[in-house]
């Protein structure tokens, strides 16, 4: 009941559907500011599922909180900055910078990947690009 949205997945599936087209899963995760404790909800073409996560939390997670730009907008500003063709997965969560406050940001990667895995880091608050060196992991 007090579950705070902490992270949205947005991955291209692996099955393919009878167009041989992957459809896209979008999983999010839920925090307890009371216990801890996680959530995922997955939703996918087969539907939806609630699962516990159980690993341990490796940083700090913060709500989601409005206003944020929704993926649509991060992808017109990913395209303006180099994108091109279909992505294969984005994330939304807060990523912590160097230095600095950590900042809300669409992560996007482009598909297929090559050698060298390709990112776009668009700040979800203000549509910044936010250059890869900055961010923390």
């Amino acid at each position: 009941s007090d579950a705070e949205l902490v992270w949205v997945d947005v991955q291209q599936g692996n099955v393919p559907d009878a167009r041989g087209v992957r459809p896209f899963n979008v999983l999010y995760q839920f925090v307890s500011p009371r216990d801890g404790r996680l959530m995922s909800v997955i939703d996918a073409p087969a539907g939806r599922s609630y699962a516990p996560v159980n690993v341990p939390i490796q940083t700090a997670i913060y709500p989601i909180v409005l206003p944020f730009m929704d993926l649509a907008e991060a992808l017109k500003i990913a395209k303006a900055n180099g994108l091109s063709g279909p992505i294969q997965r984005a994330y939304l969560y807060w990523r912590p910078l160097s230095g600095r406050p950590a900042v809300l940001v669409w992560t996007i990667y482009p598909y297929p990947q090559g050698p060298t895995p390709t990112q776009y880091n668009i700040d979800a608050q203000t549509g910044a690009v936010v250059p890869q060196p900055e961010l923390i992991n």
